[in-house]
């Protein structure tokens, strides 16, 4: 009869969360004044959407050394959808838990409720933080590609001003040679400031700032102190990639350093175990004549 009661509560609450996910929210006033004057309004919020607003503020405050925002931004993507993925995540994983408890109290082990409901929440944690994590590690390996394509399109830049080309030129010839996300980007974005009379070491001091790429705030603080002065600024930017490039290098040969060291342990393991491999038919033959 317990079980009973137990399968229909259970379902009920599937019914209720799943209703809630399904049918929108009630619009606040101020999405339906934005619908009646014309401008543009979000999506309808749900339950995952507004409970994985609630989880990205408590993201925001882990303290890490990127805001989430500009993680969602060099990742290109929409924050609202991202934290309805991060609210969904955690309520799959904590019904995994509640499922887990279910059978163990099936199968009579009989566990406490207390367990289940740390349980449940550990998953749901779990399910949270991994999202978060594999967005923070997607983030730092786009900022580091950015990195490395800034480089080069400093370097191309040089060339094209080498060749008696503008500067304002030479960055979007240099941003249209490849097909790189990073350099559509840079273009679109030097494109949009010459459309509105903004200059580019405005407009890359915003993008820098919205992503927290640090480069793109040394190459505009650069081209601001150079101007427009072919010469100076040819130099400035020469200078910069250069030393964008010595700093790369340097990061490569850290990483390579770091990671033969995390391999010396593995390989005296491998050896190890061959030398055992090698001499184990010896061994048994000396304990068998003994």
């Amino acid at each position: 009869m317990i079980w009973f009661v137990v399968c229909g509560a259970l379902a009920g609450v599937g019914l209720a969360v799943l209703a809630a996910t399904v049918i929108p929210v009630r619009p606040t006033l101020g999405a339906q004044l934005a619908r009646l004057e014309g401008r543009p309004v979000g999506p309808p919020a749900n339950l995952p959407v507004v409970a994985g607003a609630w989880l990205m503020k408590v993201v925001e405050r882990l303290g890490r050394r990127n805001s989430l925002a500009a993680d969602l931004a060099i990742c290109d993507l929409e924050p609202t959808a991202w934290g309805a993925r991060l609210a969904s995540n955690a309520v799959v994983l904590g019904g995994f838990g509640l499922f887990a408890w279910l059978v163990a109290e099936a199968v009579g082990l009989h566990p406490a409720p207390s367990a289940g409901i740390l349980g449940v929440l550990a998953m749901a944690v779990f399910g949270a933080l991994g999202t978060a994590t594999s967005l923070w590690g997607e983030a730092a390996k786009r900022r580091a590609h950015f990195g490395r394509v800034v480089t080069v399109w400093l370097r191309l830049t040089n060339l094209a001003m080498a060749a008696g080309v503008g500067l304002e030129e030479a960055t979007q010839q240099a941003a249209q040679i490849g097909s790189d996300w990073v350099l559509v980007w840079i273009g679109e974005v030097l494109a949009e400031a010459g459309m509105n009379a903004v200059t580019m070491w405005t407009a890359l001091e915003d993008l820098g700032r919205r992503l927290e790429v640090p480069i793109l705030g040394q190459v505009a603080a650069s081209l601001e102190l150079a101007g427009t002065e072919g010469a100076r600024a040819r130099l400035s930017m020469q200078a910069l990639a250069a030393s964008s490039r010595d700093a790369e290098l340097a990061a490569a040969r850290a990483e390579a350093n770091r990671v033969s060291q995390r391999l010396f342990a593995p390989g005296i393991v491998v050896v190890l175990a061959y030398m055992i491999y090698l001499g184990a038919p010896a061994v048994h033959q000396l304990s068998g004549a003994l």
